[in-house]
């Protein structure tokens, strides 16, 4: 996306055509290796992946881009400004934030505050994200 067309930009064009050769890309959801698995959920950026690592039933959600603040996860209207389709990230958000709520599900991304992992809890109709 930021390599080629019109949201092509210098810095990434720079960094990552060299690369081209080396990089598999892909739209779809897929296993990355038993335990690892890539999940498609464009919104942020057109290719936003979460990774999802699991072992003996439980789950850690590597959200990178996907949710920039804590208090995404608890309104669930907010949209914000850099995402390439606000509705669409937005509606992902709200997705992993609803499967997770009160699981075993550990979430981190990486704009939270010392990248801790946490948990969704709701109450009432409400989320609010509780770092452990």
């Amino acid at each position: 996306y930021f390599v080629t067309g019109d949201a092509a930009q210098p810095e990434a064009v720079d960094k990552l055509t060299p690369l081209g050769d080396q990089l598999e890309l892909f739209d779809a959801d897929f296993t990355l290796a038993p335990g690892v698995d890539a999940l498609h959920l464009p919104g942020h950026t057109p290719g936003t992946t979460v990774y999802v690592v699991s072992s003996g039933g439980r789950r850690a959600l590597l959200l990178g881009d996907v949710v920039h603040s804590v208090v995404q996860f608890g309104e669930r209207d907010w949209q914000v400004i850099w995402d390439v389709d606000p509705a669409a990230a937005s509606a992902v958000r709200n997705r992993i934030a609803d499967e997770s709520a009160d699981t075993d599900d550990l979430l981190v991304a990486a704009h939270f505050p010392g990248m801790r992992f946490g948990r969704i809890l709701a109450a009432d109709g409400n989320r609010r994200f509780v770092a452990v």
